[in-house]
């Protein structure tokens, strides 16, 4: 008589599993580092993913209802878990999400795969080295990429004034001299 299977753990091995944009070491997995700066901020890639390698329940198997993948996962990373399953280990279902519970959506099969998708927040973090009052800032040479306000930090926000140049037929040309910026996330017209 077969028993269900009611819960899979599953173990990974770096040697067999495939991962993208993840590093996995002491049991705990996370999102590649891609620079570590000089100020102690560590900035890590978006997302990534594990596929561990298809797992045979044997040939009496009868069902799966939760799974549960091990490691440690950071707080701030989302995970998601995804099965697809096989009868034949060759033809595999379409990867399905499985629910907050831990329960399995995809279809039964006597082979199952597992992808765990993480995905990163957003949030830019700030690490205090000195700290200083705000009259302290006359010691300090003037400089508009930098914000001295009490506490010290670089400029992320910068407001220009445009010179209207030139008449065209849906209204004027403006302009202004941008700077030695490395990158652009947005401009906003005021």
């Amino acid at each position: 008589m077969a028993l269900p299977i009611t819960q899979i753990t599953l173990p990974f091995d770096n040697a067999r599993g495939a991962t993208t944009n993840v590093t996995y070491s002491n049991n705990s997995f996370k999102l590649n580092l891609v620079k570590d700066t000089n100020y102690g901020e560590k900035i890590y890639v978006k997302e990534g993913s594990i596929e561990f390698p298809a797992i045979d329940l044997g040939q009496f198997y009868m069902k799966v209802t939760k799974i549960e993948v091990p490691g440690n996962f950071p707080n701030t990373t989302l995970t998601k878990v995804f099965t697809s399953t096989s009868n034949d280990a060759k033809t595999f279902t379409a990867y399905q999400q499985v629910d907050n519970s831990g329960n399995m959506l995809s279809p039964q099969g006597r082979y199952i795969r597992v992808k765990v998708e993480l995905s990163g927040g957003e949030n830019l973090l700030r690490i205090l080295r000195n700290d200083f009052i705000q009259g302290d800032s006359i010691q300090f040479d003037a400089d508009n990429q930098v914000v001295l306000d009490g506490s010290m930090y670089l400029r992320i926000e910068h407001i220009k004034t445009f010179t209207k140049n030139a008449a065209v037929s849906e209204g004027f040309i403006y302009s202004t001299p941008i700077g030695n910026y490395k990158k652009i996330d947005k401009i906003e017209v005021i």
